[in-house]
């Protein structure tokens, strides 16, 4: 709601059945429900649309778009908007390619993939999947080749190096613990108690792996772009509907709140020739009552007899507090 109350400062409304209806939203608020659950779910929908039309949305976003939509659906409900049934719909939409907890994780492997996504990626899934349990098996049949080593292993672990691009095999020992760097078997790494293998077998199945793993991430980053430009092209305008409605809600739930913390009351407009108005106990908005040392002197202005104000008094006094006010 950031930058639509920016918006507001700088296009103020002038339009006085506009502003009440503006006025009863807030009085509304005061009394009824308040969505701050649901809000705080919500992202920037607005960036979030712009990268999904340059298609450059991480996966972990995608998750983003999908909690923003359903916590926007509940606030649309609740609010009896006619955009309730296309946020349904887009939600449908995520909810059958997406799986929003795996993307959240910043799942760069692309296990967030589901339905029909997840389907035309089946083949290099499989493939790698077939990949990986070849490096499953090779790791037990390593335990037959270094038997009596294996007591002082405390992890046994798979690393990426993208540099090299290859998978590399890291047996790690514990402290004061060294193996046998048998040749064609095992290789030191630079901290003692780490060591690589590095036997021309392993080399093959790591090899092969790292190749089938790269052919299922390309193919499913391509596959991910191709269903941002889907959902842009079909959800584009919602999207901003969806967002500008909640953006309004925002601000308004947050002008309730204040009001009502603060103890603010509604200003009442008439619609008459005559320029004029009157307060009573006013006070400026961004004074803090609790930051002062003594009590605030509200103001109690009334223009109706005169059109014209001579503003004077002492340094600190006050003069400025009222003309903001």
């Amino acid at each position: 709601g950031s930058r639509l109350l920016k918006e507001w400062i700088h296009y103020p409304l002038t339009d006085l059945n506009k502003i009440n209806e503006r006025l009863d939203k807030v009085s509304s608020y005061i009394k009824g429900i308040s969505y701050k659950d649901d809000l705080i779910e919500i992202y920037d929908i607005p960036r979030i649309t712009r990268k999904l039309i340059l298609k450059t949305m991480l996966p972990h976003e995608m998750g983003h778009l999908e909690d923003s939509i359903l916590s926007a659906v509940s606030i649309l409900k609740k609010e009896k908007s006619s955009l309730t049934d296309i946020g349904e719909t887009i939600l449908k939409d995520l909810e059958t390619n997406i799986d929003s907890y795996e993307a959240s994780q910043i799942n760069k492997e692309f296990e967030f993939l589901k339905g029909p996504l997840l389907h035309k990626v089946k083949e290099q899934k499989e493939d790698m999947n077939f990949a990986k349990k070849e490096i499953n098996e090779y790791i037990k049949t390593l335990e037959n080749k270094i038997i009596s080593e294996l007591d002082g292993v405390s992890r046994v672990s798979l690393r990426w190096e993208k540099k090299t691009e290859k998978v590399s095999l890291i047996l790690s020992t514990s402290i004061g613990k060294q193996l046998d760097s048998r040749k064609g078997i095992l290789k030191t790494r630079k901290r003692a108690s780490s060591y690589e293998v590095v036997e021309d077998e392993w080399k093959r199945i790591s090899e092969n792996y790292y190749l089938k793993h790269q052919k299922f991430v390309n193919k499913a980053q391509e596959i991910f772009e191709e269903y941002q430009k889907d959902l842009i092209d079909k959800y584009h305008d919602e999207f901003l509907d969806i967002s500008r409605v909640i953006a309004q809600i925002d601000v308004l739930q947050n002008f309730s709140e204040i009001a009502r913390d603060r103890d603010y009351n509604r200003v009442s407009l008439i619609d008459s020739e005559k320029l004029s108005f009157k307060f009573n106990k006013m006070r400026h908005v961004m004074v803090d009552e609790s930051s002062l040392k003594e009590p605030f002197v509200p103001f109690d202005i009334n223009t109706d007899n005169y059109n014209i104000m001579t503003l004077y008094g002492a340094n600190s006094s006050g003069k400025s507090t009222l003309l903001k006010s």
